[in-house]
């Protein structure tokens, strides 16, 4: 008993020296799995912050109709059944992770003046614009209002010299044939602030959180550039006026998760979610509209006729950019952790040695004594297997 509680210690060292090597063979592969997940998932955020990665988009006329039945038309409204479809296009394998992010409208610039001088004024309609919360003065467009009403950032109004209530005259720009008059009924902030407060509209639609100046004299005869945001019946009013086709841009975001996510790593999973994501489009423009694709005007949103969807994205590009990346790096970590494990070897091997010489002098003694070599080996080895039980028992929990 007193050799033993000698040799407790290295014991010890030896049974923690298995587990961890136990540990580190039997979960390498699901680290590496988790770790491609976490990079898979990070790469796709990276790629997605300046836009989402699918946009999808159609063109649509203007109601031809007039009156009551034009006034009853919201926009807004007629959007929701098609946003569903593009959604409900994903596919399953994606487990929920294609989501949509925003549909907007904008329109081209129309010409107004305020103190600070001639301005560009682009009208915007942002399904994800924030809410009243974010507002300093004032409140969002009315989607029921019959004037035109706009709101504008804190920077805008600061730039432009304009207060609460004000009515621009709106004049021809790129969008022709229009007489209109905006009232400005709010000033949102802009200044950073989470994705629900539309830090990802500012990302991407810059001159809603600022304004740009133009050089002095310069050839478009403005001197400032900036949007608004609208609601979706003063887009149709306008659109109307003006007899003009304009564009609407459904935003899809892919989230995925981080189980998910690792299930797409591998070098299968990148070819099918390759897969998937180019056949994504075309199942979106088919369930919406049909298999047309003559680039006429055979569909419909709501009441207006509208194209087939158009569609972009970067990201089988970037699964597959990845994918060399990840190799590379899954080389690496291979070969970390290889090297750890020879190293937990050779300080197992050692460990033993010293239980060993330890015992040296012992040994030789029963050798003298007449004991067998085998039987000597035997029975260091009865010593030393509790400690590698244990710790191959620890290790594999």
């Amino acid at each position: 008993m007193r050799e033993v509680r000698g040799e407790l210690p290295l014991l010890v060292c030896l049974a923690v020296l298995v587990a961890l090597l136990c540990a580190v063979a039997a979960a390498g592969p699901g680290l590496l799995e988790r770790l491609a997940g976490r990079a898979l998932t990070s790469r796709l955020e990276q790629e997605q912050r300046a836009e989402p990665g699918f946009q999808l988009s159609a063109r649509f006329e203007p109601l031809r109709s007039t009156g009551a039945d034009a006034w009853a038309s919201d926009l807004g409204e007629e959007l929701l059944p098609v946003t569903d479809v593009i959604e409900n296009a994903a596919p399953d394998a994606l487990e929920g992770g294609l989501v949509h992010d925003s549909t907007r409208v904008q329109l081209p610039l129309i010409n107004t003046v305020t103190a600070a001088g001639d301005v560009g004024l682009g009208l915007v309609y942002a399904s994800d614009a924030p809410g009243r919360g974010t507002y300093a003065e004032g409140r969002p467009p009315d989607p029921d209002a019959e004037a035109v009403e706009i709101a504008v950032s804190t920077d805008t109004r600061d730039a432009l010299k304009l207060r609460l209530g004000q009515e621009l005259p709106l004049a021809p720009g790129a969008l022709q044939d229009i007489d209109a008059t905006a009232v400005v009924v709010g000033f949102f902030t802009a200044d950073g602030g989470d994705a629900a407060g539309g830090s990802r509209l500012w990302r991407e639609q810059p001159l809603l959180a600022r304004p740009a100046q133009y050089p002095p004299h310069g050839a478009s005869g403005l001197d400032w550039e900036a949007r608004a945001l609208v609601a979706p019946r003063t887009v149709t009013t306008l659109q109307t006026q003006a007899d003009a086709t304009l564009t609407v841009t459904w935003g899809m975001r892919l989230d995925l998760g981080a189980r998910t996510a690792a299930r797409f790593a591998d070098d299968q999973g990148q070819r099918e979610l390759q897969r998937l994501l180019t056949r994504y489009p075309d199942d979106a423009r088919a369930v919406y509209c049909g298999d047309i694709d003559y680039g006429g005007m055979f569909c419909e949103i709501g009441p207006h006729t509208a194209s087939t969807l158009q569609s972009g994205t970067r990201l089988p590009g970037v699964v597959t950019e990845f994918g060399r990346q990840w190799r590379q790096g899954r080389t690496v970590i291979s070969f970390a952790l290889a090297s750890l494990i020879v190293v937990g070897l050779l300080a197992a091997v050692v460990t033993a040695l010293l239980a060993v010489r330890r015992r040296l002098d012992a040994h030789r003694l029963q050798r003298a004594r007449g004991a067998s070599p085998a039987g000597l080996a035997l029975a260091r080895a009865a010593q030393t297997a509790p400690a590698v039980l244990l710790g191959l028992a620890a290790g594999l929990a």
